[in-house]
């Protein structure tokens, strides 16, 4: 396992973001001599900052070394809300069609390591996902027949 806190930004430099509920993984297993190798199992551990350690889940590779699979990051209590709460889509002169919108989104870190059955560690890395977000405003110009020119509407 690498060294590091759990919320240490520096790590989180390079992480991957995964939205939302689950994380994905897929890969071949293959052997010394980069042959693949069928029917074995590769186990993902996952630890968030919010909850700790999840539930290990074991994925199976198919006969040509293969394995495809995702791991629920359902239970994470999300141990990081952003400071800042409204994120901003970039969308800057919104149209009712394509609003500017203003999100409140909390997020976790995490942590992955997929194994092989001798316990060999064949990859892991930090990981940020979202686990709760709401839309807290939503604005975009609207034609104002009255002036002949347009006014900014927010919901």
């Amino acid at each position: 396992m690498q060294s590091g806190r759990l919320d240490d930004v520096e790590v989180l430099k390079t992480a991957s973001i995964e939205a939302h509920d689950r994380i994905s993984f897929s890969g071949t297993v293959k052997d010394s001599n980069n042959n693949p190798v069928p029917l074995t199992s590769v186990r993902v551990r996952i630890q968030t900052g919010g909850s700790g350690l999840l539930e290990s889940q074991t994925l199976l590779a198919d006969e040509n070394g293969y394995f495809n699979g995702s791991v629920s990051l359902k239970g994470d209590k999300c141990g990081v809300v952003r400071e800042e709460p409204d994120v901003h889509n970039r969308v800057h002169s919104g149209t009712p069609t394509n609003p500017s919108e203003w999100w409140d989104i909390a997020w976790g870190v995490g942590f992955y390591e997929v194994s092989l059955p001798n316990n060999t560690i064949v990859d892991d890395n930090y990981f940020v996902h979202i686990c709760q977000e709401k839309l807290a405003k939503m604005c975009y110009y609207e034609r104002d027949y009255n002036t002949g020119g347009s006014k900014w509407t927010c919901l």
